[in-house]
């Protein structure tokens, strides 16, 4: 809704100021401001108008990247934390061999490379 709001509000400040500085140029305006102030604050509504559209693509495209990364990285840590778990690599094997002082590659001969 937030977002919605915020792009409402900046397309209606692109529309006031359009309006304000057209309706100026166009000679309808009886306005009791300077002409100077009409302009000014027709560029003043289009700009900040503008600024918030681009500050909600901004934040649409910063979203979307989070989310992207979010997925890729969910994915990424579940394979790597099924293979880092203990007694799942043979890293984990050697080791826990050698500290209880037994041969690290077992009856077999591998995973020491000393034959």
């Amino acid at each position: 809704m937030n977002k919605f709001f915020r792009g409402a509000v900046g397309a209606y400040l692109i529309y006031l100021g359009a309006s304000l500085i057209s309706g100026y140029l166009k000679g309808g305006s009886d306005s009791q401001m300077a002409p100077w102030m009409i302009i000014f604050f027709g560029c003043f509504f289009v700009i900040a108008g503008l600024a918030l559209i681009v500050w909600l693509f901004m934040d649409a495209a910063k979203n979307g990247r989070e989310q992207a990364d979010g997925v890729a990285g969910e994915s990424g840590t579940e394979a790597a934390s099924s293979d880092a778990g203990p007694g799942y690599g043979i890293e984990a094997d050697a080791g826990t061999a050698e500290k209880a002082g037994e041969d690290p590659g077992g009856a077999s001969g591998r995973g020491n490379g000393s034959d």
